[in-house]
């Protein structure tokens, strides 16, 4: 007996054991620790935490701004936390694991078992209407969020990407085809036969370029959103009831909902194009950005420089620039336009949540989480 178990006099919120020491923090918000201390584990630092984890010879606690401390033995690395932003931690034996405010997971320490060495990473992403999937480092697909339609269900098979829809998923296979899962009360979930090569689920629809170039939808089409123009395509991007694509001559065609202007697309050439809810944005070929729909005066602007990728959500955009941060703009509600000062490989905007895949391959999210999509 270290004492572990003869708790200090006073008031605490919650309490965490570890090898032969405890810790808890209390009501004021100082963090006491009691038990074996041969290497400081029960000598909490000053300060003001939220939350303490005590692990094998160690503690952990958040503080207040979110930053993480450690004390006691150290001989893994398991007491030195990146310096950054988190919402939990977590100590074991002799490594320590946390949540980052973007809902990603980090570890440090040992890592003699494979205890900090995450275990799926991800080459792309897509965010939905309030669901995400991805496609994993073994090209299947993993999704989270809101299921009532079983647009989580992907199927046990490999993909080379993979659009989040409203209440529905759909993926390009690694053998050219398209397979699509969840809400199918108009179709959406039906794609026809035939090698694409991309797919965009929308709101209740879906388009895909075929591998001749030929833009193809299906799904609801009141407002013509899965009713595309001739001549061939190079990209597809559907909205929530409008779709655009980027024609093999890089300029633009947009068809479907138009009550804001989102369907009316300007003059020039482009490389990419991205339908929100009533809000588009486009990369010209010199790579800046260009915005329209939806006007208010609360709606920030693209910014100005040069972007490698642009995805738009409900009325919100993010783009991708130069040196792998995100910025976005336009009408975020929730968060979804505050991304995480971290590097990425991709982005992509939901309606009211953000996701992208870090330059570790990580899959970090932002923005409302209601329905578990982050």
């Amino acid at each position: 007996d270290y004492g572990q178990t003869s708790n200090p006099a006073g008031a605490f919120r919650s309490v965490s054991a570890g090898d032969f020491f405890t810790c808890g923090v209390r009501l004021n918000d100082t963090v006491a620790c009691w038990g074996l201390n041969g290497y400081g584990q029960a000598t909490a630092p000053a300060g003001r935490f939220r939350s303490v984890s005590a692990g094998g010879l160690h503690a952990c606690g958040l503080t207040t701004d979110g930053v993480i401390a450690c004390w006691g033995l150290n001989v893994a690395g398991q007491a030195s936390p990146p310096r950054e932003r988190f919402r939990s931690v977590t100590a074991g034996a002799n490594h320590t694991c946390g949540v980052r405010t973007d809902n990603s997971v980090v570890c440090w320490g040992s890592d003699s078992s494979g205890q900090t060495s995450m275990p799926v990473t991800f080459k792309s992403v897509s965010a939905g209407g309030a669901h995400t999937c991805a496609v994993e480092a073994n090209d299947t697909v993993a999704c989270w969020g809101y299921d009532k339609f079983g647009q989580l269900s992907a199927p046990k098979e490999k993909f080379k990407s993979v659009s989040a829809g409203g209440d529905h998923t759909c993926g390009l296979r690694i053998n050219d085809t398209v397979a699509c899962w969840g809400r199918n009360d108009l179709g959406q979930s039906s794609p026809p036969a035939g090698t694409f090569d991309s797919v965009s689920a929308g709101g209740d629809h879906t388009c895909a370029v075929r591998t001749d170039r030929i833009m193809v939808c299906w799904g609801s089409n009141t407002f013509g959103q899965a009713s595309p123009p001739g001549g061939t395509f190079r990209s597809v991007s559907a909205g929530s009831n409008n779709t655009c694509g980027v024609r093999t001559d890089y300029t633009l065609a947009c068809w479907g909902s138009n009550g804001s202007l989102q369907s009316t697309p300007p003059a020039g050439q482009f490389s990419v194009v991205s339908a929100g809810s009533r809000y588009t944005c486009a990369l010209r070929v010199e790579a800046t950005a260009v915005c329209w729909g939806i006007s208010r005066a609360d709606l920030k602007p693209p910014p100005a420089g040069k972007l490698k990728s642009v995805t738009v959500g409900g009325t919100h955009a993010c783009g991708l620039r130069a040196d792998d941060s995100v910025i976005c703009w336009g009408l975020g509600v929730a968060g979804e336009s505050n991304p995480p000062p971290e590097r990425f490989v991709s982005v992509s905007a939901g309606y009211t949540h953000t996701c992208g895949v870090r330059t570790d391959h990580i899959v970090a999210c932002w923005g409302d989480d209601r329905n578990g999509q982050l």
